[in-house]
Order: C-alpha cells, then sequence, then structure tokens
C-alpha cells in the first residue's frame, strides 16, 4: 500500500487555481514516486466555481468539513502544510498541523513567511520548514519514499 500525505493549507476563500494548482503539482510528483496525495479539497467545488466557503450543502458544513480533514490527517502517514503568508493565515491549516503533531505524523511546513517560522508552536509541531513547495516534496519524498543503499532501494 502507497503511502499517504495529506495536503494542508489554505482553502476557505481561495479560488480553485488558488487552492489546486500547487495541491496537483504535487501529487503529480509524489505519483511518480509511489506515494499517495490526499487534498482535503476532495469532493468539493469552488461556489458559482469561483472561491470555496463554508457552507450548508454535503461538503461545507462545520461538521462534514471538520470530520473530513480530521479522519484524512490520521490516515495520512505524514502531513505537507502549505502557509505562504501570515497576513491571511489559513487558520484551518494551523489546526491540521496540531491534529499531526497530536497524532505523532511528522509535519513538513512550507513558508517563506519569518513570523511563522519563528512561532515557537509551529516549529515544535513541524519536523522541517522549509522555503518553497518543492524543497518540502522532497523532504516528504526522502521521508516515505523508498530507502536506498549504494544507489539501491532497499
Amino acid at each position: 500500500m502507497k503511502p499517504i500525505v495529506y495536503l494542508a493549507g489554505p482553502v476557505l476563500g481561495q479560488t480553485a487555481v488558488q487552492a489546486m494548482m500547487w495541491r496537483e503539482h504535487c501529487a503529480d510528483i509524489f505519483d511518480d514516486c509511489g506515494i499517495r496525495a490526499i487534498s482535503p479539497v476532495r469532493a468539493e467545488r469552488p461556489v458559482n466555481s469561483l472561491r470555496f466557503t463554508a457552507g450548508d450543502d454535503k461538503w461545507r458544513g462545520v461538521a462534514a468539513l471538520g470530520a473530513k480533514c480530521w479522519f484524512d490527517v490520521k490516515r495520512a502517514d505524514a502531513v505537507l502544510a502549505y502557509l505562504p503568508d501570515s497576513d491571511d493565515l489559513s487558520i484551518g491549516t494551523v489546526i491540521e498541523i496540531g491534529w499531526a503533531k497530536a497524532l505523532e505524523k511528522p509535519v513538513v511546513l512550507v513558508t517563506n513567511d519569518e513570523v511563522l517560522k519563528a512561532h515557537p508552536i509551529l516549529r515544535w509541531c513541524c519536523v522541517w520548514i522549509e522555503p518553497s513547495i518543492d524543497d518540502g516534496v522532497l523532504r516528504i519524498e526522502e521521508l516515505l519514499g523508498g530507502y536506498t543503499a549504494g544507489g539501491k532501494n532497499v
């Protein structure tokens, strides 16, 4: 069975492009190295094809959102969390990082925000803090991918 990485990051208020582009990029890379990526926006659609919002339909209600994200973090082997900046902080992503820590899941945080990089609780919860999505993906690949000895997978 493939190892699983959960792709935590901003969703609410994001356009489909903002919420999905980096996740699709990561999923393509992970798929090539035998890692399954899961997204918190699976089964969801932006409202009016513009922005993701909380609401009352099947996947936007409070209980459904919380249950789906909790379930996904629990079943993941690791979490890749993207927090681009503290000016528009994704509270849900911070909660998911806390869940992952409580569940003893390794977290790779991707951010260039100096405030977030220096925050003591985030530093404690995240095993690695990387400056770019590609650096974060590499950490997850190294963590969940095959082990090598002398250039051969073992």
